[in-house]
């Protein structure tokens, strides 16, 4: 085939391309059978084995949590999503009232550059999750509008707030629960644990490409 009728091909496909349906179905025996286990005390003992922070706190005392860990990193600033958009309200009014920051999130048109290389001092960032995964211990975040990806990317610390109803067996039950999220979402994460990068001689290096530390904040709902 020459080069323009394979080009050709590639536009079409792409002109028509589309996700293939979510199965609706439990995954039931793709993985092992977590059905009958913890699974808030699954999703913490896994995300503690990849050196998340985990905590199981009430609703009331969360943001006493994120100002205590905000004190840690002796940050008075944050990116972080609005309350409208995390699993309980008035985290980002509590913390405005105590006398931190939001760094606004949006990127504008122009001087982008200048706006993203003043996030290089950012030191925490704040954001909801959509889904805990017992399996492994991990979070699931899905992005679009007033939800940044800058959020849980950029900054050395994220703290994320997990609703406990939230936390299922595995991403395969996650993405039948939630098969819209999957297909409509701008762009879909799963984090376990800080962000970590080998090289070629096996030395592990965290922080590289996202945050060194992950503060993992359940909110017991159940």
């Amino acid at each position: 085939m020459d080069r323009k009728g394979f080009l050709d091909r590639v536009r079409q496909a792409t002109a028509t391309a589309d996700l293939p349906p979510v199965r609706q179905d439990p995954p039931g025996a793709l993985i092992g059978d977590l059905s009958t286990a913890d699974l808030v005390g699954r999703f913490v003992e896994r995300a503690t084995e990849v050196n998340a922070d985990v905590r199981v706190v009430t609703a009331d005392g969360a943001l006493e949590q994120v100002v205590g860990i905000m004190e840690e990193y002796k940050a008075d600033e944050y990116l972080g999503w609005p309350d409208s958009q995390m699993p309980i309200p008035g985290i980002g009014a509590g913390l405005i009232a105590r006398g931190y920051s939001p760094r606004p999130s949006e990127v504008p048109s122009d001087n982008r550059l200048l706006h993203q290389t003043a996030y290089y001092d950012l030191v925490v960032g704040i954001t909801g999750a959509d889904g805990g995964l017992a399996e492994s211990g991990s979070i699931v975040l899905t992005h679009g509008q007033n939800r940044s990806r800058m959020a849980s990317l950029i900054p050395d610390a994220h703290i994320a707030l997990l609703a406990a109803s939230t936390i299922v067996e595995s991403l395969s039950h996650w993405a039948a629960l939630k098969s819209e999220s999957v297909t409509r979402s701008a762009n879909l994460v799963v984090i376990t644990g800080p962000s970590r990068t080998g090289d070629i001689e096996m030395h592990l290096t965290q922080g590289v490409h996202g945050p060194r530390h992950v503060h993992i904040l359940v909110l017991d709902d159940r």
